[in-house]
């Protein structure tokens, strides 16, 4: 069977919740860092904000990427 090429997985829906998700994290990390200060917020204060898991801060790169 060295015909049968699988077609890449690709779903418009997941991409798009993907970049809300993204927009909420970051809108949160913008709040969070005006109201306590870069230095003194912590990834688990963006992440109770935006009402995501620590790791999906982590994913999108931690402060230093949410900063930029």
């Amino acid at each position: 069977m060295s015909g049968d090429v699988k077609r890449p997985y690709r779903s418009v829906v997941r991409e798009h919740q993907a970049a809300r998700t993204r927009a909420a994290v970051i809108d949160a990390a913008g709040a969070e860092f005006v109201a306590r200060g870069y230095a003194a917020t912590s990834i688990d204060d963006i992440a109770a904000a935006a009402q995501v898991a620590r790791r999906t801060i982590y994913a999108i790169g931690g402060k230093p990427e949410l900063l930029k």
